[in-house]
């Protein structure tokens, strides 16, 4: 603040001494003050610079316009009437300045003048479509929605153009929470000009997230596909509002349809599904794939198509924890598989089949690829999934894979407990050129020295991400790095064990890592790591369905350590059991409330109040 009264000092001083105050050659400072009063909204200060300033030359809009802002916020409505005609009748033709003085006469109270001065611009050109804009928004400025609307659409009947002026007209209505009169506008806009397709959705896409506004461009939307069914457009508007409602079965209905009529043999459904698969609808996607290779096996996407099904069907068997017991080596017929009745094996087969049909492409790579990750990711055979790695080094056109490939090969040497095998691989990855695969070596290769209880080493590694947080992965490797630095001096024995018992949750040896942290929290109850060990207990007894020991156990740390950094975490899981294992809706909301009121500077709070808002209809 004071600064900013030293710079004004500063201002006013040249003023006094480099001439009159009034004079051509101080007239910049001047102006450089009053705008910096009108920044700061000082206006009773930036009246009197402006007012010397205009009357030094009343030719000069920069000096109007500020000196009438002034008078504006200042309610001083007869000076800024008195200056604003005066500047009408030197620049006769200036409509925009016109326009503002009705709008100061409305301000004044005299609203019959208001009026009758913009029904006199219109009158110059009735037609003009800038006119017509400049006295509407200008109504708008001064909250006049409905004479506005008035203008917009009057001169929307004269034009015969029933698209005319609809994305002013949308947003006005839009922002009056008339959201049935917003659709239709935004309708008549993509009947007139199909390209604009993408506009209307971004403009649309503004209230369809209010429930009210969604239901409203449905009922409108339908309405218009009904009375035009042969439309495109329309039936493409009406499929992205179903895939807004969460009804992507209904949204695909229409992309057969658009298919249909736009004589698409087939594309359009391909292109949707490939979109679904994407958006993570993956149920949809499957009937879409599935209902393609049946009817468009000549069609040149058909592999890619075999590919997306294979790819649904185990996203979906992913989604809905459908782990199937068998691999898929003893699956004979896939008939049976749907997207109603997705399974792992499924997929496998659905994946081997393009092996066999398609052997020496990249599909058949990408497919193998798959194969191998749900051996590893979903089965934990990490035989069959190593092998499956192997073969896709020896196969044509996997160039693409190979990062990916030594990645997950890492993995399963990890997974076997072979640390220097896991180590070859991660220093593989680290070759390729992309900052990605480097970034994620780095990390990787900083766990092996940590199992390996190899602690300086490791931090050497992740010394590499000091500078670079801006990814999930910087954020596990500097979690990382401080529980090293935390613990290895502090409780260097406590330390040992606890990479002993993460190494077996890597092995998938959940019984024995869970014993492992348990026997650590017990012994070790005054070391810092006393909450890591408790938290990873909490997490094993879920993997190993022990829900309430899991509940019991986030409950002591969320309560009874008051200094841990992960209580507010804790806490938080607390309420997702009670929510999303346990199904116990006002536990968890409760959970939530406690989370809010305990951690209110917590980094869960805002996800704590999105959950609480969807719960309540089955709380209260």
């Amino acid at each position: 603040m004071y600064e900013r009264l030293f710079y004004i000092a500063g201002i006013i001083l040249c003023m006094v001494l480099f001439g009159s105050p009034a004079g051509a050659q101080n007239a910049p400072l001047k102006l450089q003050l009053a705008q910096q009063f009108e920044d700061n909204g000082e206006w009773e200060n930036a009246q009197p610079l402006y007012e010397e300033l205009f009357h030094s030359d009343f030719t000069s809009y920069i000096y109007y316009e500020g000196l009438q802002h002034c008078y504006v916020q200042l309610k001083k409505y007869t000076q800024a009437l008195a200056i604003t005609r005066r500047w009408i009748m030197l620049h006769p033709n200036d409509v925009n300045q016109r326009s503002q003085l009705a709008g100061l006469y409305f301000d004044s109270g005299n609203e019959p003048a208001a009026d009758s001065l913009w029904q006199s611009i219109l009158s110059v050109d009735p037609g003009s479509i800038g006119l017509n804009r400049l006295v509407a928004n200008e109504m708008m400025e001064h909250r006049l929605f409905d004479a506005g609307i008035k203008i917009y659409r009057d001169a929307k009947i004269k034009s015969g153009n029933a698209a005319l002026f609809a994305d002013e007209l949308g947003t006005i209505y839009a922002s009056l929470q008339r959201y049935s009169d917003a659709a239709l506008e935004y309708v008549e806009m993509l009947k007139s000009t199909p390209d604009n397709f993408s506009f209307v959705q971004s403009r649309m896409s503004i209230f369809l997230v209010r429930p009210e506004g969604l239901l409203a461009a449905f009922n409108v939307v339908s309405a218009a596909v009904q009375a035009a069914p042969e439309s495109i457009v329309l039936h493409r508007l009406l499929a992205w509002i179903y895939l807004e409602q969460h009804r992507s079965s209904d949204a695909y209905r229409e992309y057969k349809t658009i298919d249909r009529l736009a004589g698409a043999n087939g594309t359009e459904v391909y292109n949707f599904a490939q979109r679904l698969l994407q958006e993570h609808e993956f149920r949809t996607a499957a009937s879409a794939f599935r209902e393609f290779t049946i009817s468009h096996s000549s069609s040149p996407f058909f592999a890619q198509a075999q590919f997306g099904f294979a790819r649904a069907i185990e996203e979906a068997s992913r989604s809905n924890d459908t782990l199937a017991a068998a691999s898929g080596e003893h699956i004979a017929d896939i008939s049976d598989v749907t997207e109603e009745h997705p399974s792992y094996a499924g997929a496998i087969a659905l994946y081997r089949r393009i092996l066999i049909s398609s052997p020496s492409t990249e599909l058949a790579a990408q497919s193998l690829y798959r194969i191998g990750c749900i051996q590893f990711e979903d089965f934990f055979n990490l035989d069959s999934a190593f092998a499956a790695f192997r073969r896709i080094k020896q196969m044509p056109r996997a160039s693409s894979l190979t990062m990916d490939v030594a990645f997950q090969s890492g993995k399963i040497e990890l997974a076997r407990g072979d640390l220097e095998q896991a180590r070859k691989y991660f220093l593989e990855l680290g070759s390729f050129p992309e900052i990605t695969a480097q970034e994620q070596a780095a990390y990787l290769l900083a766990r092996i020295d940590y199992y390996a209880g190899r602690f300086d080493s490791a931090l050497a590694h992740l010394r590499h991400f000091t500078t670079a947080l801006n990814s999930d992965l910087a954020n596990n490797a500097l979690q990382l790095q401080y529980f090293i630095l935390e613990n290895k001096d502090s409780a260097p024995q406590a330390l040992v064990e606890f990479v002993r018992a993460d190494l077996l949750i890597e092995r998938h040896k959940y019984s024995e890592a869970l014993a492992g942290f348990q026997s650590i929290a017990s012994r070790y109850a005054q070391t810092l790591l006393l909450d890591n060990a408790l938290m990873k207990s909490a997490e094993l007894c879920m993997q190993l369905h022990r829900y309430n020991e899991a509940l019991s156990t986030f409950r002591f740390v969320a309560d009874s350590l008051p200094s841990s950094i992960m209580n507010d975490r804790a806490q938080f899981r607390i309420g997702e059991i009670q929510q999303t294992v346990l199904h116990n809706a006002a536990a968890a909301s409760e959970a939530y409330q406690k989370l809010l009121a305990q951690f209110p500077n917590s980094l869960y709070t805002e996800e704590a109040r999105k959950r609480i808002r969807m719960l309540r209809g089955q709380v209260f």
